[in-house]
């Protein structure tokens, strides 16, 4: 199985406690749904920086990152820890439990995507990746 699709059902399967905690806490079946749809969907960005850089020639699948080579950019926006700061905040503001499964499930992406690739710390703060100039090294760049 290609990497790709094991990294999209480990997504898959992090949201799962969330979902359980929409149906047992607040039994509304799209609050139940929303984090299966959300989790994938928040891998959009890589498409868009895909054709960004890459164009329409989908010779390289979009998802697998390996366009971050010939780019030698990183820009990603939805992967950032600002957004999900973003939502907090609006949850702490309006306290509607749509904002709350959002959040909850904001944080099991990112927290996948952070363990699971070799990258610097900082790497997935939009503010770090934008003062680095989106730069492939400073996000693999282990080192501070």
């Amino acid at each position: 199985m290609p990497f790709i699709i094991k990294h999209e059902l480990i997504h898959l399967f992090t949201v799962i406690p969330v979902s359980l905690f929409a149906l047992i806490i607040y039994k509304k079946i799209y609050l139940v749904i929303l984090p299966f749809l959300l989790v994938l969907l928040l891998d959009i960005d890589h498409l868009v920086d895909y054709i960004y850089f890459q164009g329409l020639n989908f010779s390289i699948n979009p998802l697998s990152g390996k366009y971050f080579s010939l780019s030698q950019k990183v820009i990603v926006p939805l992967h950032s820890w600002e957004i999900l700061l973003i939502f907090l905040f609006i949850f702490i503001i309006f306290k509607k439990p749509i904002f709350l499964i959002i959040l909850l499930t904001y944080l099991s992406h990112l927290l996948v995507d952070q363990f699971t690739y070799q990258t610097n710390p900082l790497s997935y703060f939009l503010i770090y990746r934008l003062s680095n100039n989106f730069s492939l090294n400073s996000f693999k760049n282990l080192s501070l």
